[in-house]
C-alpha cells in the first residue's frame, strides 16, 4: 500500500516536473525571439513570435496556428507525443504604449504520454506583457 502511495507522488512531482520543464523552455524560445515587425497570423511556424505579433494586430486580438519548430520537435523527439502543438493567443489587455499588450498563450496538444498514464489530450497557457518589438512595454498602464 505504501509503495503505491510512493509512486503516486512521483508520478505527480514527476508530472509537475515536466510543466514546469516545458514552460520554462517555452519563456526561453519566447525570449530567444528578437524578429521586428508585423507579421500576419500563420497557420504553421517555427517559433512563438508571429502568433504573438498577430494577435497584437488582429481587430479580434487572436491568433492561432501549429507550432512545428525547434519546441515542437523536442517533444516528438523524447515521445511525448507526435501530435501538432496547436497554439492559440489572446489579448487580454492594451496598454497605453503601442503596440504592446497582455497576452494569453495557450498550447493544446493530443496524445501526450506523461509517466505510466495512458495518452491524452493536454494544454498549458501563460500569460505575459508583450510589445511588437519582442520587449515588454515600458509601463503597465
Amino acid at each position: 500500500m505504501q509503495a503505491r502511495e510512493t509512486n503516486a507522488a512521483q508520478s505527480r512531482l514527476s508530472h509537475r516536473g515536466a510543466r514546469f520543464a516545458a514552460a520554462v523552455a517555452l519563456c526561453g524560445v519566447l525570449l530567444a525571439m528578437q524578429r521586428v515587425g508585423a507579421v500576419p497570423a500563420p497557420e504553421v511556424a517555427a517559433d512563438l513570435r508571429p502568433f504573438l505579433v498577430a494577435a497584437i494586430d488582429a481587430p479580434d486580438g487572436r491568433a492561432a496556428g501549429t507550432l512545428a519548430g525547434p519546441f515542437a520537435e523536442l517533444l516528438r523527439s523524447r515521445g511525448i507525443s507526435a501530435a501538432p502543438l496547436l497554439v492559440e493567443v489572446t489579448t487580454l489587455r492594451a496598454y497605453r504604449e503601442p503596440g504592446c499588450k497582455r497576452l494569453n498563450v495557450q498550447f493544446r496538444q493530443g496524445a501526450v504520454k506523461v509517466g505510466d498514464a495512458p495518452p491524452s489530450d493536454r494544454e498549458i497557457a501563460f500569460q505575459l506583457n508583450y510589445c511588437r518589438d519582442g520587449q515588454p512595454p515600458r509601463t503597465l498602464e
